[in-house]
């Protein structure tokens, strides 16, 4: 609820330029970027959940299949071992996205940047994994910002 406020707010922001001021723009910049920055926290949270989840029931799985001598129990083991696999690297590429978003937020909070520059690195991390807000690039680009 709060990020479409901001949206709101920012949109408002870029169509009338009698607003444009540099302090109201780095506001409402950093408080996108914090929405942008907890939603990513809380999916990557998510993945390494699923990949402690899958690697404990693997664990358990095969130690059963090799107790009691099932080659199908361990196969099914090795499966779920997979998909943990899987949910660690989904982790590790949100937690990628992460680390590139925290530069970008700690350069915004700073207060020395060009916002240009920062809308296009914002912009090549738009991605389905990871939403940028349209209205947030325009928003640094602004001539004010």
């Amino acid at each position: 609820m709060a990020a479409y406020l901001f949206a709101q707010a920012a949109q408002v922001y870029v169509a009338n330029d009698w607003m444009h001021d540099r302090w109201l723009a780095k506001l409402l910049a950093r408080e996108m970027l914090s929405e942008i920055r907890s939603s990513v926290a809380k999916s990557e949270n998510v993945a390494w959940r699923w990949n402690r989840g899958f690697m404990v029931v693997a664990c358990v799985v095969t130690a059963a299949g090799v107790l009691i001598s099932a080659a199908a129990v361990r196969a099914v083991g090795i499966v779920i071992f997979g998909a943990g696999v899987v949910a660690g690297v989904v982790a590790e590429v949100r937690q990628g996205d992460q680390n590139k978003l925290d530069r970008i937020i700690d350069e915004v909070q700073g207060g020395s940047f060009a916002g240009g520059v920062v809308a296009e690195r914002l912009e090549r991390l738009n991605s389905p994994r990871l939403h940028i807000p349209s209205i947030l690039v325009e928003l640094l680009r602004t001539r004010r910002c």
